[in-house]
């Protein structure tokens, strides 16, 4: 994979520029349901969803969509959504929508 990324790199850096303008478009809809979005140059968004952490990634798991839980008592309140497709972050959106109490 890495030497067909250098062997084209035109088209590695189509495939970052769709990453980064998925992430801006998943950002902004996690904050448009309420979420606290961290600042993120990676391929996944940390988000602080507050007290209904837990019951959110629970039902979104009964919905088949995985996300990252956190143990640090720091982060209890957080969970880190990673940036996929359009089409597969438009079903987590739709999922959070139905999961936030």
């Amino acid at each position: 994979i890495a030497e067909a990324a250098l062997d084209d790199p035109s088209r590695m850096e189509r495939n970052v520029a769709r990453l980064v303008a998925e992430r801006d478009r998943l950002a902004a809809a996690l904050e448009d349901l309420g979420f606290d979005v961290h600042p993120s140059t990676a391929n996944f968004l940390l988000c602080r969803v507050g007290d209904v952490a837990g019951v959110v990634a629970e039902r979104l798991f009964d919905e088949g969509l995985v996300v990252r839980r956190f143990t640090d008592p720091r982060l209890l309140d957080h969970l880190r959504f990673t940036v996929r497709s359009p089409e597969e972050d438009d079903r987590l959106i739709d999922a959070l929508r139905r999961a936030i109490p």
